[in-house]
């Protein structure tokens, strides 16, 4: 059993590095034998699993069994374009992984997620830091070049989505490497790798990764803190750093960064305009989405009970006036997309997102009394919050080899709830029957 254990480790390890922006265009269709495997080994758990566990998996998992249906039957009906089939595609991948984290976390397997997660994150470290050292030699932060370091194709627009799964496994990452070894030089080492990859995601000039980890932060004090007096000092710190970065960026103290410095100075006349709420300055502050995510919000209001169809579609010059728009969705907010492709049957996929993270601070909850061990899963529910918040603000979920890494996550700690949650049940009904 421990001997296959490390075998799934090793293969869903390999399946991440296969399905790497950029390893993916090098060597294309390999990830699939992987994959087959993890699809196997999930069937097996199933199968050989008790009945009373199958029934709390299956309840546990209504959003992702509904979501299924829902998007199989849009398929059926063609009822969209390549976006609905890559959206069915990785739901139906990534549900291996659910099942298998699942089984782990039962088990208590801690060994299990550190060593997968440890791993990747060792790998993309190693993977990013000769394009950082490379962008660094060159004199300025350079994303376009940091970029084209990855791919040969300038058509290639996977980073949007390969960025904020960087930044979740290096937050998740380093502390899981942090706390494995009371060692200061492996401390040191993890510090540092932390430091590089954050300042390889900030020489991308990309706003999402920026803003998985500023959420998460803040989510992570907020929630942890028990005094309302640090609790809301967290708050004013934290408000008060992103104030002062945001005006380093418009200033120019950080260099040309592409679109974060676009948004910062749109965000100075934003507020040197009073506040003011203009199309021009919210669709500069947002990059355009503000037009785009109104323009998704009309479009379920259209068609509210069954939607637009999920086409995902390029038009030339088709952002600014969404009157001019021709497309099923804005194409920027996964939250406000869904519910325009599928009406109120977009619903439960959201949802699925949301119970991630619910089921994460549900954890919390119960194993509070373990520092150790809260500290591990309030870091993980808090990520998986800001995921969901620049969802919201942007489109991504079920679009990325990201799903299967959340996916297995969160099948881990509802399997982690499961076992102790029955544990208390059962300490909490041996301590009534002593007492009668």
């Amino acid at each position: 059993m421990y001997k296959l254990n490390n075998i799934t480790i090793v293969i869903i390890v390999l399946y991440f590095i296969l399905r790497t922006y950029g390893i993916l265009e090098l060597l294309p269709g390999l990830w699939v034998f992987p994959l087959a495997f993890i699809i196997i080994q999930s069937i097996h758990i199933v199968l050989n699993q008790q009945p009373k566990v199958t029934k709390f998996l299956f309840k546990e998992s209504r959003w992702i069994v509904l979501s299924f249906f829902i998007l199989l039957t849009y398929v059926s009906f063609q009822y969209g374009n390549f976006k609905l089939e890559t959206t069915f595609t990785y739901l139906l991948t990534s549900i291996p992984f659910y099942i298998i984290g699942f089984s782990n976390g039962i088990k208590l397997n801690d060994s299990f997620l550190k060593k997968t997660t440890v791993s990747y994150f060792l790998f993309l470290s190693i993977y990013i830091l000769p394009k950082t050292v490379t962008v660094l030699s060159s004199g300025s932060f350079n994303s376009d070049l940091f970029i084209s370091l990855f791919v040969s194709s300038k058509e290639d627009t996977s980073v949007i989505f390969f960025l904020p799964f960087v930044a979740f496994i290096t937050i998740y990452g380093f502390k899981l490497l942090f706390e494995s070894k009371k060692s200061a030089i492996v401390n040191t080492i993890a510090a540092l790798i932390l430091f590089l990859n954050i300042l390889a995601l900030f020489i991308s000039s990309k706003a999402g990764p920026i803003a998985v980890i500023v959420f998460a932060i803040i989510i992570y004090y907020f929630k942890g803190e028990r005094r309302k007096i640090k609790k809301y000092s967290y708050i004013l710190v934290s408000s008060l750093s992103i104030l002062l970065f945001v005006f380093g960026l418009a200033s120019g103290f950080f260099g040309e960064l592409g679109s974060l410095k676009a948004k910062s100075s749109a965000f100075i006349r934003f507020v040197d305009s009073g506040f003011l709420f203009n199309d021009e300055i919210l669709n500069n502050i947002t990059s355009d989405r503000w037009t785009t995510d109104v323009y998704s919000l009309k479009q379920f209001l259209n068609k509210p009970l069954y939607g637009n169809g999920a086409y995902l579609e390029t038009v030339e010059g088709m952002l600014g006036d969404a009157k001019s728009f021709t497309t099923a969705a804005g194409g920027h907010s996964f939250v406000l997309d869904t519910m325009a492709y599928y009406g109120i049957f977009g619903l439960p996929i959201i949802l699925i997102l949301f119970k991630f993270a619910k089921d994460g601070f549900r954890y919390f909850e119960v194993i509070k009394s373990n520092k150790f061990e809260s500290k591990k899963v309030l870091l993980y529910a808090s990520l998986v919050s800001s995921v969901f918040i620049t969802n919201i603000l942007n489109t991504g979920f079920l679009f990325s080899t990201f799903d299967n890494f959340l996916f297995l996550l969160a099948g881990f700690y509802l399997g982690k709830y499961y076992r102790i949650r029955k544990k208390q049940l059962f300490n909490g009904i041996s301590l009534s029957s002593r007492s009668v």
